[in-house]
């Protein structure tokens, strides 16, 4: 799903189901007991139609029946990406006319300010994270499933990337870092919650490479973030061709990139 815009509710339902009204609807469960994306047939892999282009934008649109992924009611949904010198803006939109259905929507796109160009280190443990509005955390369990609880994050803790700027392998050391994001999960697939009272013009994560140079900072109207760092990418996905490193594979590595998913809370709609 790389650079994709999954839906047409993002990120985990616990146990493939939720209840609107009293009406109980089930997902399919495709990440262990639980609905990831919405399932096989989420919008990452359908055909979007592009319906709007000028010189600096692009419009996309979709059409999603009612019960295409278990949910009810069809809904009318497009993102339009707007890009200048310094600046890459999108904007989600999505409606269901005629039915309440679970509707969160998030970019899944994946970062490698290296390109992964730097001989000497092609995961993403070198790039640097700020989160100054992000001192809270979901707990999750074993699955990457929120439990319902939230909690502070306290000075120096794996999560804390908000009392400074912290390279994303700063905690490598720890033992707690090999199963930090579940059951075979290394390093970080969670959700940090950010203040209710941040300006939502400003900056709520940095991502910087002293290698390469390049930073990049983060705003939106969300009020979760997700972070991933691409424990399960399976090494065959090549990357561009201008990218890497001459003699060496073409392969993105495990830990290799990471995904920053603006969003609002994960399995929001059973807690």
């Amino acid at each position: 799903m790389y650079n994709a815009i999954p839906g047409r509710y993002a990120n985990r339902i616990g146990k493939g189901q939720f209840t609107i009204d009293g009406v109980p609807y089930h997902t399919e469960k495709n990440d262990g007991p639980n609905t990831l994306h919405s399932g096989t047939n989420n919008w990452s892999y359908r055909f979007w139609n592009v319906t709007d282009v000028t010189e600096s934008s692009i419009t996309f649109s979709i059409h999603d029946p009612a019960n295409s992924t278990g949910m009810p009611g069809r809904v009318e949904a497009s993102v339009k990406y707007s890009l200048s010198k310094k600046t890459w803006r999108i904007v989600m939109d999505a409606t269901s006319p005629e039915a309440k259905t679970p509707l969160m929507l998030t970019q899944h796109t994946y970062f490698q300010l290296d390109a992964f160009a730097n001989p000497l280190n092609r995961t993403i443990w070198n790039h640097t994270v700020y989160m100054p509005e992000a001192k809270r955390v979901l707990l999750a369990d074993d699955h990457a499933l929120p439990t319902g609880e939230i909690a502070e994050v306290a000075a120096g803790d794996m999560n804390d990337f908000a009392s400074t700027p912290r390279q994303l392998g700063w905690a490598s050391d720890k033992a707690e870092f090999e199963k930090h994001c579940g059951a075979g999960c290394h390093g970080y697939n969670g959700v940090w919650a950010l203040d209710s009272g941040r300006n939502k013009s400003a900056s709520v994560l940095q991502l910087s490479s002293e290698w390469s140079g390049i930073k990049a900072d983060l705003t939106t109207n969300q009020d979760a973030l997700v972070l991933y760092t691409c424990n399960w990418n399976s090494g065959k996905t090549e990357f561009k061709r201008t990218q890497g490193v001459e003699g060496q594979d073409r392969k993105i590595p495990r830990d290799g990139c990471i995904a920053i998913e603006a969003q609002d809370y994960s399995d929001g709609i059973n807690q």
